[in-house]
């Protein structure tokens, strides 16, 4: 037992030394200055993705540059609400990711918001035309099949990430360049109120949202309801290289569920970095889905998680040979 604590100690030890030189790399990307509650990187790996600390910083809101990504957003038309939040989403980072290009992913039976977007020449609209369940993950590795920059940004049509989070994230595939995923908040997922969501809607105003950071960030309040303190989905960016190389998403994940968890114990065992950023929440903006229910209670529950679990039993060399049976797009 002694030694197998010792050991453990050995392993944290480097892993926090490793830590330290990539802040200490990131201080000299950001010109040599320490900033004052700059982010601090967190690894993730399974069970354990990072702590949540007291009094995060609050990033306002502001364009910044966020050229050399590509956001893929996927979306299925299910309620009317949906559609709204998309627009939402979409009109934000339009306005504040400066040079950032976009790549919408719409499966469905048949096209339904075909040129509603007002997508830019470097923009594209995909169709997966489906006609069964949602797949998410054929969503995306078909956005990252056409995708030319280096870096992109796989973004629910439903969440809000810190602009200046995002480009802090892109500064860190520079500081480790055996990183392949980078989550730019720190797990915390909060679902807003219908009426903080219409203040936001009604401006763009990042501030909306982070005027009712609740006080105790693992506490809900009226206006924003903690539904994760520990998220892996919703907002993760992603060297393409990298992500090609792992052959993308896994596509056997049926619905939702465990495909968040998948990809970066693969990605982590593959060989890649995987890290997040501490310093602010994800913010979700609510909506009707009709037939939407917890993961729990998805029919592809346990499938999903047998496909998980028996990539976290497979070694590196077993999943090498796993990804090559699958195509991207």
């Amino acid at each position: 037992m002694m030694r197998a604590l010792l050991a453990l100690d050995g392993r944290v030890g480097k892993l926090q030394a490793h830590v330290e030189l990539l802040e200490k790399r990131l201080e000299e990307l950001n010109g040599g200055v320490s900033v004052v509650g700059r982010p601090r990187l967190v690894p993730v790996h399974p069970g354990s993705v990072g702590r949540i600390e007291a009094g995060a910083e609050v990033v306002s809101a502001g364009p910044v540059d966020l050229g050399g990504v590509t956001f893929l957003i996927h979306y299925r038309k299910d309620s009317e609400e949906r559609l709204q939040n998309l627009r939402t989403v979409f009109s934000f980072y339009k306005q504040a990711a400066v040079g950032a290009r976009f790549i919408l992913i719409e499966d469905g039976v048949r096209t339904g918001i075909a040129g509603e977007l007002g997508l830019g020449e470097e923009d594209r609209y995909l169709f997966l035309e489906n006609a069964g369940i949602w797949n998410k993950c054929a969503a995306f590795n078909l956005g990252l099949s056409r995708a030319e920059t280096g870096v992109v940004c796989f973004h629910d049509a439903d969440a809000i990430v810190a602009p200046a989070q995002l480009a802090r994230g892109m500064g860190l595939f520079d500081a480790d360049p055996a990183s392949a995923l980078i989550y730019p908040y720190d797990g915390r997922f909060y679902n807003v109120a219908p009426r903080v969501r219409a203040a936001f809607m009604n401006d763009l105003d990042l501030g909306a949202l982070e005027r009712h950071l609740p006080p105790e960030p693992t506490v809900s309040t009226a206006e924003v309801a903690v539904l994760h303190t520990q998220s892996l989905g919703g907002s993760v960016l992603g060297r393409r290289e990298a992500l090609l190389k792992m052959n993308g998403y896994n596509p056997h994940f049926q619905g939702w569920g465990w495909e968040d968890y998948e990809m970066p114990e693969r990605a982590a065992k593959l060989g890649y970095g995987v890290w997040r950023l501490a310093g602010g929440p994800l913010w979700h903006l609510p909506h009707d889905a009709p037939g939407a229910s917890p993961r729990e209670q998805s029919p592809y529950f346990r499938q999903n998680e047998a496909i998980y679990q028996a990539v976290v039993r497979s070694s590196k060399e077993e999943l090498e040979r796993y990804i090559t049976g699958w195509r991207l797009a």
